[in-house]
C-alpha cells in the first residue's frame, strides 16, 4: 500500500485540515464521516490553502512511529 502525507501548497506545513460534514449515527453512537470537502485550511500559514498529497517512503514512516511511540524519555514501546 503507498502511503501519503499532505502538505500546505504554500509553506509545505503537514499541520492542514479539511473542512467536512458528519452523520449521526444512532446504532454505532457515533458521529461517521459523511463528506470531505475540497478547501484545505493550513494552521501554520493561518489561511486557506491547497494541499498536495506527497508520496512517503513506508521504511520511513515506520521508523518515524516507532521513535515517536517511544518518546524522548525513554518511555514507551517500540512497533
Amino acid at each position: 500500500m503507498t502511503i501519503y502525507k499532505y502538505v500546505c501548497s504554500i509553506c509545505g506545513s503537514e499541520n492542514v485540515r479539511r473542512d467536512a460534514w458528519a452523520t449521526w449515527d444512532v446504532e454505532t453512537q457515533s458521529w461517521e464521516l459523511a463528506t470531505v470537502f475540497q478547501a484545505g485550511f493550513c494552521d501554520d500559514c493561518g489561511g486557506i490553502a491547497s494541499l498536495d498529497a506527497i508520496k512517503i517512503d513506508r521504511m520511513k514512516a515506520r521508523s518515524s512511529a516507532a521513535v515517536d511511540s517511544f518518546g524522548a524519555n525513554g518511555g514507551g514501546r517500540i512497533f
